[in-house]
Formats: structure tokens, C-alpha cells, sequence
């Protein structure tokens, strides 16, 4: 029991889990199951099934992909209070990049099909996960904006044309129709080409 409660104080300290009732919190930790890791230790492989979340309660976790030539190329870190697999719970895949602890780490992992089966006596739980996902996927998005952004300015490509809601942009060539249709194809495309 001393173990579940020192779980559900370091859940507690996660920020996304602050609003989850009591019940769901312990309901979580009794569907999973604390792990820890030493450095070094991989606890996720690139192209493994994606069947289980984990949730770092302690440590730093390192976030590595191959290469082309299978070389690892380090493209994140995970700190204590964020999640990985997440995106799994909601779209089985497998795994597109390998975890592994970069300091003695704790995690409570969770098996999706166990997630799934709570989520009509804990809905919030899934809701929960499914906002760390989305704020996950659009901060990955960002940073890819950002590294597209950096790559255009360094090959002098041309200019982004940014658009305002209903403008189609300069390159996209209008349809060819009959006159009688314009009108209604028309704002089809305006819809269409909208961003």
C-alpha cells in the first residue's frame, strides 16, 4: 500500500492529472504498474508494439530514432510528468522511436487495452490522456513548423504567402467550368482552397 500511495503522490505532482478525482487516480495506478529504470535502460524499441502508455513519475527519459544508415539520432526527452506512447492509447501502431532512461528513472505504465476498459467508470481518466496527447502532437507540430521554417531561410527559398480565410493562394490555378456553374464552384473552391 505504501507503494501505491507514493504512486498516487507523484501522480498527484503531474500537472495534467491535478482535476482527476481520487478514484480515477487510483483506479490508474491499479491498472498499472510502477517500474523502474536504470540509465541506459531501453524501455521502448523503434517498430515494437504500441500497447502501453507510460507515465514518468521520476527521472529523464531520452527519445532516439534511426537513421537511414541505423545510426541513433537523438530527437527528444521526456521529463518527470509528461508521457510516452500516449498517441498508442488512442492509435494503435508501432513504436516510432526508441525510449530509453537517461537517469535512474520511475514510470507507471499502463497496457491500452486496460485504459480502454476504464473508460466508461473513468472517462475523465481517458480525457485526461487524450489532452496530453493533443498538446503532445501539436507541440511536435510546432517544432517541426519551426524546423521547416529554419530549413527555408537557409536555402533562400521562396517566400511563404501567407493567406487570409477565403483566399486562394497565388499558385493554385482556378478550375476551368462552364459559365452557369461559376458562381456555385466558385465558393465550392474559395471553401476548398481555405486554410
Amino acid at each position: 500500500m505504501a507503494k501505491r500511495d507514493a504512486v498516487l503522490a507523484a501522480l498527484r505532482e503531474i500537472p495534467w492529472f491535478h482535476g482527476l478525482a481520487d478514484g480515477d487516480a487510483r483506479a490508474l495506478i491499479a491498472a498499472g504498474s510502477a517500474k523502474f529504470y536504470v540509465p541506459g535502460a531501453k524501455i521502448y524499441r523503434e517498430g515494437d508494439d504500441c500497447d502501453r502508455l507510460a507515465i514518468l513519475l521520476r527521472g529523464a527519459l531520452t527519445v532516439e530514432r534511426e537513421d537511414s544508415q541505423g545510426n541513433a539520432l537523438r530527437v527528444g526527452v521526456i521529463r518527470a510528468g509528461e508521457l510516452a506512447g500516449e498517441m498508442g492509447v488512442f492509435d494503435p501502431a508501432t513504436r516510432n522511436a526508441t525510449v530509453i532512461a537517461t537517469v535512474e528513472s520511475t514510470i507507471l505504465e499502463v497496457a491500452r487495452d486496460k485504459l480502454l476498459a476504464m473508460r466508461a467508470a473513468n472517462p475523465m481518466l481517458l480525457v485526461a490522456i487524450a489532452n496530453v496527447a493533443l498538446n503532445n502532437a501539436m507541440t511536435r507540430m510546432d517544432g517541426v513548423n519551426d524546423r521547416i521554417e529554419r530549413e527555408l531561410r537557409r536555402s533562400k527559398a521562396p517566400k511563404i504567402v501567407k493567406l487570409r480565410p477565403g483566399q486562394a493562394h497565388p499558385a493554385t490555378p482556378a478550375p476551368a467550368v462552364d459559365t452557369a456553374e461559376q458562381p456555385r464552384l466558385k465558393k465550392l473552391w474559395a471553401k476548398l482552397t481555405r486554410f
